[in-house]
This record gives structure tokens, sequence and C-alpha cells, in this order.
């Protein structure tokens, strides 16, 4: 099992990597279209060209997210005892800027309970929520972004709420 995924990962990586290439050639390309004929395509010309921008922006996401995919699918999970408010609070330290300059209002508290988990697995799931709730609120009057715990009999289960513009529902389909 262990030489499959190594031979799964390295083949993921590697694909990645020659995604990669040719999307950061036609990014390339579309900051030197808009940089060389702004003045000369018409207005609907330099609107395609950043549709065009942003889908390639989003590709590089997508190919970075299935290199660090291919790097986590694969390792094993260190478990341990830590106290999930103080997680969120490092995580909130981090981003300081973007909440501010946003201005975020951001709830969470002492109800956060003390868990046992892969502790860089549950930042990167925190910080990847809460990013995404930003981004929600971006063109939210007064955004606000909420995270908590529900505790069940033997598990609990955590939130990153925000009152940002929905997921529309055929996206939502996919994403959840």
């Amino acid at each position: 099992v262990s030489k499959k995924g190594n031979d799964l990962q390295k083949f993921v990586h590697t694909t990645a990597k020659e995604l990669k290439t040719p999307v950061e050639k036609a990014q390339n390309l579309t900051v030197l279209l808009k940089k060389d004929f702004s003045t000369i395509f018409p207005q609907k010309a330099l609107e395609y060209i950043d549709k065009m921008s942003f889908n390639l922006h989003q590709m590089d996401g997508q190919t970075n997210d299935l290199v660090e995919l291919a790097r986590i699918s694969f390792q094993k999970l260190k478990f341990q005892e830590f106290n999930s408010v103080d997680l969120v609070g490092y995580i909130l330290k981090s981003i300081p800027g973007l909440l501010s300059e946003n201005h975020i209002k951001i709830i969470y508290g002492e109800k956060l309970p003390r868990i046992s988990a892969d502790y860089e697995g549950m930042k990167r799931v925190f910080f990847n929520l809460i990013i995404n709730a930003v981004k929600a609120t971006e063109k939210t009057e007064n955004p606000t972004i909420k995270i908590g715990c529900k505790e069940y009999s033997w598990f609990f289960e955590f939130y990153v709420k925000d009152n940002g513009a929905p997921i529309p529902g055929k996206q939502r389909k996919s994403i959840f």
C-alpha cells in the first residue's frame, strides 16, 4: 500500500506540475494582451480577457489543491489533544489584515471544546473554512462570521457560518 501511495503521490505531483506550466504561460499572455492592447481592444474583449485570467487563476489554485491533496492523503495522522478555541485564535491572528480591511466581526468563544485530532489537518480545515467565509462576506454590509460547535454524545460538529451571499443551488451540490 505504501509503495502504491508513493507512486500515486508522485504521479499527481508530476501531472500537476505539467498542468501548471501551460496555465502560467496562458496567465502571462492575458497580462500581456491587456497591457499591450488595452487601448485597441473593445471593452467586451477586455472583459473576456479578465474572465480568462480569472479562470486560469482558479485552475492554478485547483492544481495546487491537487498537489496538496496528494501530499496529505498518504500522510499519517498525528492525533494530539488541544483546545480548539486556541487553534481558532491562532488562525485569526494569522489573518488580521484580511479581517480588519473587510471590517468583519468574528464571533467565537469559550464553548469550543478541547479535542483529540490531527492538529495540522484541523488547522487547514478551519483556515480554509474561515477564508471561504471571508470571501463570501466581501460585498456584505456588516459582515459577520460565527465559529462554533455542537456537541453530540460521541462527537463534535464544528461550523463556520457567515452572513454573506449563499452558494447557488447548483454549486452547493458539487461542493457539499
